[in-house]
């Protein structure tokens, strides 16, 4: 799991993704307006819903986990900087580029909404590919 700010006019939202260290696939993906503990907790259960048996989560060292994972004790969870994690990194390193085509801002008039639209429909596309 791990998190990106994206630019909507003079606004930063959060995109939110978790990804399969096995297949690669984008587990689920989602933006939020702020990137908060309680934010944390509704993607973390989202993904949790979307996993079969027992995952391990990882994440990296951003505070915003803590409460969802150290303090409520969702599921297994290993903090890493590098490592397994950085597959999370890669495919942000996609989407940014598809968002440079938009010089790393959405279009005026944009919402977060929009913006999660999007990212929703990126996804599967990713994973088809893949």
């Amino acid at each position: 799991m791990d998190e990106t700010k994206l630019k909507i006019e003079e606004t930063e939202v959060y995109v939110w993704a978790a990804v399969d260290v096995e297949t690669f696939e984008v587990i689920h993906i989602e933006v939020s307006p702020g990137r908060s503990d309680l934010d944390a907790l509704l993607f973390v259960k989202q993904v949790l819903k979307r996993c079969r048996g027992e995952p391990v989560v990882l994440v990296d060292r951003g505070p915003w986990y803590n409460w969802a994972l150290d303090n409520l004790d969702l599921c297994d969870s290993r903090r890493e900087t590098w490592g397994e994690r950085s597959l999370v990194e890669a495919r942000f390193g996609l989407l940014k580029y598809r968002t440079r085509l938009f010089y790393s801002q959405y279009p005026h008039n944009s919402s977060w909404k929009s913006v999660d639209r999007w990212v929703k429909a990126f996804a599967p596309l990713h994973n088809a590919i893949i």
